[in-house]
């Protein structure tokens, strides 16, 4: 089985509601250091200032056993638009092995998953995604590189704005880049 439990992680959020109707989120990070550990904890990078996207770092200092929770937001820590890659990840490096979950915030909602370490990840997935019955929200899929010059190819098993429904495409993306696939149709598979 996969463990959880690791120095370095690298993941994103992805959109989910109408912030007009439940608010703007918040993002928070439970750290459970599983033996002395210093943290340290970067959203995006310096870079996106200058491009009008958030940057945030937070460091902390663990002992054995010990559990952290940090705050990041309130804000759209996620990428909002499809075919893009944008530096809107966070980036967890730490001196001794930690466990991550992380969860989103809204009124009238929250979302929360247990983050693999990049060391536990593999080069091909499915995605489980469906768009609400009233199709006024999305199916989505989120990919992070953790590695710069990571070609991914995608085959949706629907119509979205990449690519028709079974025909290949390829994406190249550096460390910490997010790529978004947004379908008002279910694109799990």
């Amino acid at each position: 089985g996969q463990n959880h439990a690791g120095t370095e992680f690298r993941f994103a959020f992805m959109q989910n509601l109408n912030p007009s109707f439940n608010n703007t989120p918040s993002f928070d990070i439970s750290i459970q250091a599983l033996e002395n550990a210093d943290v340290t904890v970067t959203f995006g990078t310096p870079d996106n200032i200058a491009l009008g996207l958030p940057y945030e770092e937070q460091s902390i200092s663990l002992t054995t056993g010990e559990t952290e929770l940090l705050f990041f937001g309130p804000g759209l820590l996620y990428q909002e638009i499809t075919g893009s890659a944008d530096q809107l990840s966070f980036h967890v490096i730490s001196s001794g092995n930690i466990r991550i979950n992380a969860t989103h915030n809204r009124f009238y909602f929250s979302e929360a998953s247990a983050i693999l370490p990049i060391t536990e990840l593999n080069n091909e997935y499915m995605v489980m995604s469906y768009s609400d019955d009233a199709f006024t929200e999305n199916s989505e899929a989120v990919i992070v590189a953790t590695e710069d010059n990571t070609n991914v190819t995608i085959t949706s098993t629907q119509l979205i704005a990449e690519a028709n429904a079974g025909v290949p495409f390829t994406i190249n993306l550096n460390a910490g880049e997010v790529y978004t696939i947004l379908s008002n149709l279910d694109i799990t598979g």
